[in-house]
């Protein structure tokens, strides 16, 4: 093998390796079920307005409201409430829950002012632990 087919083969390599990194670099390792998401404040929630990737939250079940064609549930963590929408089953008050959900918004008007509401909905709720939890309005 010469010298122009040595680095022609480090060239054709060098290049797959760079392919394959640019195009799982774009894909999320998220949506093709390779990793999970990082655990996110709920204070934090606002600021992935943008997203449409699952985000992972993780808190304690506070109110349950049916509502038309849905259930909804608030969870909170120690920065913040959110609630959170399902058709599926719900988790009771006071369970504390790690769930993957899309976020999701809503604008509403309160004082003749528009603003936005933000909420998840939730795919799959991974753990449940229905230790006794201290209530804390």
């Amino acid at each position: 093998m010469n010298f122009y087919e040595i680095s022609t083969k480090i060239f054709q390599f060098t290049f797959t390796i760079f392919f394959f990194w640019g195009i799982t670099g774009c894909t999320s390792l998220i949506k093709l079920g390779l990793a999970s998401p990082q655990v996110t404040q709920i204070s934090e929630i606002h600021n992935l307005a943008q997203t449409t990737q699952p985000i992972k939250v993780e808190g304690i079940v506070k109110k349950i409201v049916p509502l038309l064609d849905r259930k909804g549930f608030e969870i909170k963590d120690e920065t913040g409430s959110i609630w959170v929408v399902t058709q599926g089953t719900i988790p009771k008050v006071g369970d504390r829950i790690s769930l993957e959900a899309i976020l999701k918004s809503q604008d509403i008007i309160i004082g003749g002012e528009k603003t936005k509401e933000f909420y998840l909905l939730y795919q799959d709720i991974e753990e449940v632990s229905t230790d006794s939890m201290p209530e804390d309005n």
